[in-house]
């Protein structure tokens, strides 16, 4: 159903290297949503973080303090 989408963020260091990978596991509607992650490993600093979806991929900062 081209409607339902599995997300999954992928948190990367500004090397590349993946730090954290948050599946949700279930199927959810286009739209708009949230979802707590817990970033309290990482430490202070500016961090990828990548939405990845089966309709594309989005990348996003992301600033720890």
């Amino acid at each position: 159903n081209k409607l339902m989408l599995l997300i999954d963020i992928i948190i990367y260091d500004l090397l590349g290297h993946k730090l954290s990978e948050y599946d949700n596991g279930t199927i959810q509607p286009k739209g708009n949503h949230s979802m707590e992650i817990d970033i309290s490993a990482l430490k202070s600093g500016v961090y990828l973080c990548q939405f990845k979806t089966s309709a594309g991929m989005l990348s996003k900062k992301l600033i720890v303090k």
